[in-house]
């Protein structure tokens, strides 16, 4: 027995040994794959950017499962059309859907494939009862204390404006892109994305090959970790999917509450919904 303790021993030092050799060669031989930027030189915002993100929070443009406004979208579409003038006469520039929008920048080099910028223009109602928890009034567009105060400011008017307000910038110093950008704006992500999907047809039908797709990203955090002093940028790498259910139940006899069943549909329905709570989906990082 004790022989057999000793080669025991033996056999797991030498395979400890062989294991923390293994790590240290593999540790010695890792190198980081971070690139190396620069970091970009701060960028001057054009006079009155802040302004026009205010007129475009203060147009409601409100996704609805009963309809949306579509005087307020025309209103929107009106608003853009004045404030970016540069862009509006040198993109191309194509109402799909109704009232999504897609801007073409032709780019300098046509054999390269196009980039794709998303956002969208609607932003999901005002519930009446949490109207008050607002500091300020949700289409208010109000510029108090370095912020701009309304809905739609980060969900996500901030994106299209942005982006506008980068083009024109752009534009005004003369710059023309290496490779084509389409900027897409959709009017309904909020609900059910026909807009984005008469877009996709739309690009599928010209026949362009997206080199890649940037959405309308995440936030800056502030103090976003315990002792990290930073701000820190959330890059969103990958979107989780989702899956919708309609779970219906025929109980092969009724009952009373007199002389109830022994199951009722209310209790079989609650329990499918506990075990679908119980059993997620695992996470997972594919194909990044």
């Amino acid at each position: 027995m004790r022989r057999f303790l000793r080669r025991l021993f033996r056999w797991t030092t030498t395979a400890l040994v062989v294991l923390l050799g293994i790590l240290t060669i593999n540790a010695i031989r890792f190198h980081s794959r971070q690139i190396a930027v620069s970091p970009l030189p701060d960028v001057p915002l054009a006079e009155g950017a802040f302004d026009r993100l205010s007129e475009a929070v203060q147009i409601p443009t409100v996704s609805r499962r009963s309809g949306i406004d579509s005087s307020a979208f025309q209103r929107l579409d009106s608003f853009l059309m004045s404030a970016f003038p540069l862009a509006q006469r040198e993109l191309e520039r194509t109402r799909l859907a109704g009232y999504s929008l897609l801007y073409r920048w032709p780019g300098r080099n046509n054999k390269l494939n196009p980039i794709l910028l998303l956002a969208h223009l609607d932003v999901v109602p005002v519930e009446t009862s949490s109207a008050a928890q607002w500091t300020h009034p949700p289409f208010s567009g109000l510029l108090a204390d370095d912020h701009v105060w309304g809905r739609g400011t980060l969900d996500d008017k901030m994106s299209a404006l942005g982006m506008l307000e980068a083009v024109e910038m752009l534009l005004r110093d003369g710059y023309y892109p290496e490779r084509t950008v389409y900027l897409a704006f959709g009017h309904d992500e909020e609900l059910d994305g026909t807009g984005a999907q008469s877009i996709a047809a739309h690009l599928q039908g010209r026949g362009e090959q997206i080199e890649y797709i940037l959405d309308e990203g995440l936030l800056v955090l502030e103090n976003a970790l315990p002792g990290l002093d930073p701000p820190v940028a959330l890059v969103g790498i990958a979107e989780k999917g989702y899956a919708s259910l309609k779970l219906t139940l025929e109980l092969q006899e009724g009952g009373h509450s007199m002389m109830p069943p022994e199951r009722s549909a209310i209790g079989d329905l609650s329990e499918a919904l506990l075990r679908l709570q119980e059993q997620p989906f695992p996470g997972a990082l594919e194909g990044v």
